[in-house]
């Protein structure tokens, strides 16, 4: 997804800046830093954010692959308030703390997001 709208981000920045740009003696790594990039700033920021906060959620693939991996190597935040809500270790559920996790989760999430698009 983020190759899809970083290429439609560079192909939507008009010839005519390039262009204009290239008249006015501007080399290639001053057209980089001056036109393109201050151009894509947005779409960069919406997928740094959307990556950034879909790593924070997506326990389902360590789920599915390593359970956690090997001594909890690979556990996620998200996954382990999935394991501590869900699963019985000791015979008994512990929802409100699985909750709780993933209430701390949601506000990162939203900090990060508050941040990003600042």
């Amino acid at each position: 997804m983020g190759m899809i709208i970083f290429a439609s981000a560079i192909k939507s920045i008009s010839k005519d800046y390039l262009w204009a740009a290239k008249v006015d003696g501007a080399s290639w790594l001053q057209e980089i830093g001056y036109i393109i990039l201050p151009m894509i700033r947005w779409p960069v920021a919406f997928i740094t954010a959307y990556q950034t906060l879909s790593l924070l959620t997506s326990y389902e693939y360590i789920l599915l692959i390593t359970e956690g991996g090997p001594y909890f190597k690979s556990t996620v935040w998200s996954l382990y308030s999935y394991k501590v809500a869900f699963s019985s270790y000791a015979g008994t559920y512990e929802f409100g703390y699985g909750a709780a996790l993933a209430t701390i989760l949601v506000i990162v999430g939203i900090i990060f997001s508050i941040f990003c698009w600042r």
